[in-house]
C-alpha cells in the first residue's frame, strides 16, 4: 500500500498544483540519500519529464545541483537505492524506541496505581490519613 502511494506521488511530481508532492519527494531523496521507490529507474515510468531515463536533481549525490539528473544519467553521481527500503528501515528502528518509551510509561502508570491503592486502603481504615 505504501509503495503504491509513493508511486502515485511520483506521477504528480512537478505537476501544477502538486508543489507539496514535489517538495516532499525532493526532501525525502536528499535526506535519505535515495532515488525513486524501489530504484532510481522508477522515475522512468513516473512522468513524461523523466521518460528518457532522467531523474530529479534531488537524486544527485553531493546535493541538489541544477541539471545533474538529466539523461543520460551517470549512476556514479546519483543515489541508486530506492527510498522505500530506507524509509522502512528508518521507521522500524524508530518503532523500537517508541515502543520502549511507551512500555516505560506503562510501568510508571502501574506503579502510580499501586501507590494510590495503598494510600486508599490506609485512608479507608482510620477515616483520615495523618
Amino acid at each position: 500500500e505504501i509503495t503504491k502511494n509513493m508511486n502515485t506521488g511520483m506521477k504528480n511530481y512537478g505537476a501544477e498544483g502538486f508543489e507539496g508532492v514535489t517538495t516532499t519527494w525532493d526532501l525525502v531523496q536528499k535526506e535519505l540519500h535515495c532515488c525513486g521507490v524501489e530504484t532510481f529507474a522508477d522515475w522512468k515510468n513516473a512522468t513524461e519529464t523523466f521518460k528518457d531515463g532522467a531523474v530529479p536533481d534531488s537524486c544527485c549525490k553531493g546535493g541538489q545541483a541544477e541539471g545533474c539528473g538529466k539523461a543520460p544519467v551517470d549512476q556514479e553521481k546519483i543515489y541508486t537505492e530506492g527510498c522505500f527500503s530506507l524509509f522502512s528501515d528508518e521507521f522500524n528502528s524508530n518503532l523500537t524506541i517508541v515502543g520502549a518509551v511507551a512500555l516505560g510509561i506503562a510501568v510508571g502508570e502501574l506503579i502510580a496505581i499501586g501507590f494510590a491503592c495503598c494510600l486508599g486502603k490506609r485512608v479507608g481504615r482510620g477515616g483520615a490519613y495523618v
